[in-house]
């Protein structure tokens, strides 16, 4: 089996208090790992090293090259003022951001048709073809209404908004901190379903 997570040694402390203290993970490819530990131990820091969002003090870390890793995080943070379309789109990297701004443009009622083509131009570019689909269905997925104010979202829409963020772009290693914090049961035996049939680590 080949290794997608190395870490060695790894160390890191927030002031003068250790968070993790020479730690050490390998994980292998396709493998499903749990990791446990009481409040404020480090296992949110640990994931954030993992998804590259913070770096340690101290120690190595090796990811496969060309692995997409995406972390669904314990507290999402959005932009109030978004749609929910253009938070579940952004998990598609900048070119989602394009494939937003293009959707609110078509919604206009005389929309500048040279920007709709620079638009369009970037993602031919991109071979982001089937890219609306994909938003699409995972909003579908998720029972999760593409114009709604994301700061109208109750904090359990919220994390089903973070879940279709962090699944639309198709990541190869799935971190997720506390995912089932404000979920109902429906939505939990939903991303149950959801880890079972993921491809990926």
């Amino acid at each position: 089996m080949n290794t997608v997570i190395n870490l060695q040694n790894i160390s890191i402390a927030y002031g003068s208090e250790a968070v993790l203290h020479e730690a050490n993970l390998v994980v292998g490819q396709g493998s499903r790992c749990c990791i446990t530990g009481y409040n404020g131990s480090g296992k949110s820091t640990l994931l954030g090293i993992i998804a590259g969002h913070r770096s340690p003090d101290e120690g190595v870390v090796t990811i496969m090259s060309g692995l997409k890793v995406t972390l669904l995080a314990q507290t999402p943070s959005f932009d109030v003022s978004e749609t929910v379309y253009d938070v579940v789109a952004a998990g598609l990297g900048p070119i989602g951001v394009v494939l937003a701004t293009q959707r609110r443009l078509y919604a206009t009622p005389n929309p500048d048709e040279d920007q709709l083509a620079a638009l369009q131009e970037q993602l031919d570019n991109a071979e982001a073809w089937d890219f609306g689909a994909r938003v699409d269905a995972m909003l579908q997925r998720l029972e999760l209404a593409p114009d709604q104010i994301v700061g109208s979202l109750s904090g359990g829409w919220l994390k089903r908004l973070a879940i279709a963020q962090s699944l639309v772009g198709a990541p190869d290693i799935w971190l997720l901190d506390e995912p089932t914090n404000h979920l109902d049961i429906p939505a939990i035996d939903w991303l149950t379903s959801e880890l079972k049939l993921f491809k990926g680590t």
